[in-house]
């Protein structure tokens, strides 16, 4: 892939297999997680004539089509160089010798794992810096609206001190798996820094942040840490901000920043709306997991959990 969000990534077709589904369906044989990009995009037909063996690449009734080397069509035999757009992704086809394929798939390998936090698995704060801005430049260009979440684990300090920094290594990494459980495919979850974590919610309205937010609250509060210390229970603290046109992305996150310190202040455990980038932003109403009631999502808002929760 040499445009879009997996930028480095080789993807090996089998060519012991006929057809292979390109798009971001779970049950896609090459896997692109891109909006542009449809379910199940493009198929790739291998053909194999004696010691001879073709690809050629079938639209599959995608949203956006296929062009091959800047070319809309319908279908294409590739050679190799050439240039296979789906959507806003952009791929190189090339014919590799078995030695070649496992050249570039350590090479692959060792740029996936440069942007992965090796405790978490989770994407780093270079994801943010260095791939984020064109995804979010995708997603405007789209008329896509693109939240975030700022999730701190509360009193982590205190697991630390009291536990060890082996059980507080251990709680990371199971807060971060129920981090990742909790999202969609397209959802974006990143090891932001120590306890801190950052969700970015692709094509996703304020209601849909709030209504994440709430399943990841709760969902944090069910982790069972029995096996590491009898009755601990961990929570966390929550600012959400909504992407504004053309916002920069440090300016984004720092919106969300200070929802989470808003939500800190209040006693943690809470989850707090960022005020908007620019006036006018639209209140919207949600009865989803994080509401005992139906309540308006608006910036502002402070969600403090039901009567009785304990924010320690």
């Amino acid at each position: 892939m040499i445009e879009g969000p997996g930028i480095g990534v080789l993807h090996v077709l089998d060519s012991s297999r006929r057809a292979h589904r390109l798009g971001r369906g779970e049950k896609a044989d090459v896997q692109i997680q891109a909006p542009s990009v449809s379910r199940y995009h493009a198929i790739a037909v291998v053909q194999s004539d004696g010691n001879q063996r073709r690809v050629r690449i079938d639209d599959n009734g995608s949203t956006n089509g296929i062009k091959v080397n800047g070319e809309s069509l319908k279908e294409a035999w590739l050679d190799s160089g050439d240039k296979l757009r789906l959507g806003d992704v952009l791929l190189r086809f090339q014919w590799m010798s078995d030695d070649e394929i496992q050249y570039a798939s350590g090479v692959s390998s060792k740029l996936m794992q440069a942007a992965r936090d090796p405790l978490t698995g989770l994407l780093t704060r270079a994801f943010v810096q260095d791939r984020l801005p064109s995804r979010l430049y995708e997603a405007e260009r789209r008329r896509q609206s693109v939240c975030c979440i700022l999730l701190d684990l509360d009193h982590f300090k205190r697991i630390n001190d009291d536990h060890g920094h082996l059980v507080g290594d251990a709680v990371i990494r199971r807060a971060s798996k129920a981090i990742s459980e909790a999202l969609r495919t397209t959802d974006l979850a990143v090891r932001y820094g120590g306890e801190e974590f950052l969700v970015v919610l692709m094509n996703a309205s304020l209601t849909e942040a709030a209504e994440t937010a709430g399943r990841l609250r709760i969902t944090i509060r069910g982790i069972d840490f029995a096996d590491l210390v009898p009755q601990l229970c961990v929570t966390a603290s929550q600012g959400i901000a909504l992407r504004g046109r053309n916002e920069g992305v440090d300016d984004w996150i720092e919106r969300a920043d200070s929802a989470l310190y808003t939500a800190k202040s209040g006693g943690r455990d809470r989850v707090h709306i960022a005020s908007p980038s620019a006036p006018g932003a639209e209140g919207v109403r949600t009865d989803g997991p994080m509401f005992e009631t139906e309540l308006e999502v608006k910036a502002g808002l402070t969600y403090e959990g039901p009567p009785g929760d304990d924010a320690s």
